[in-house]
Formats: structure tokens, C-alpha cells, sequence
């Protein structure tokens, strides 16, 4: 009888441990889903001012305040998109 308890324990054991690995890997995935996402917009934004012939300055506002960015992390994401970029400068260069 000892011994079916055991297996019982080991398989509810292993079965909990299976569930809180999938809520685990589920919330990793939604996490970085949102950070893409988010990182997508960012760059949108960019490129769309850039099109619009938006200064730099501008545009480095215009993320602080609509993403709530520093001012540091602001110019990372306009340089990483708009400076690093071809398309982008190409968009820019046409205006």
C-alpha cells in the first residue's frame, strides 16, 4: 500500500511540476510578445516621422513621452531604427 502512495506522490508531483513549466514558458512567450510589440511600434513611430520629415529632437520627445522612455533609451531605440537602417535613410532622404 506504501508503495502505490509513492507512485501516486511521484506522479502528482511530476504532474505540478510539468503545469507551473508550461505557466512558466506561456508567461516568458506573452512577455516577450509585448516586448516586440512594443519594440515594432517604436519603430513604426520612427519611420513615419521620419517620412514626415519630424526632426530628430522631435521624434526623441515624441517617444519619451508616448512610450515612457529616458531620454538615454530613446536615443538607443532612434539610433538601432533610423540611423542603422537603409530603408529608413533612403525614406529620410527623399523629403
Amino acid at each position: 500500500m506504501e508503495e502505490k502512495r509513492l507512485e501516486y506522490e511521484a506522479r502528482e508531483k511530476a504532474i505540478r511540476d510539468y503545469n507551473q513549466l508550461m505557466f512558466e514558458a506561456k508567461q516568458n512567450g506573452w512577455k516577450e510578445g509585448r516586448k516586440e510589440g512594443r519594440e515594432e511600434g517604436i519603430q513604426v513611430m520612427i519611420f513615419d516621422n521620419l517620412e514626415e520629415g519630424i526632426s530628430k529632437e522631435k521624434i526623441l520627445k515624441k517617444l519619451q513621452k508616448r512610450f515612457s522612455l529616458t531620454a538615454e533609451k530613446a536615443a538607443n531605440y532612434y539610433e538601432k531604427f533610423a540611423e542603422n537602417d537603409y530603408s529608413t535613410k533612403n525614406i529620410s532622404n527623399q523629403n
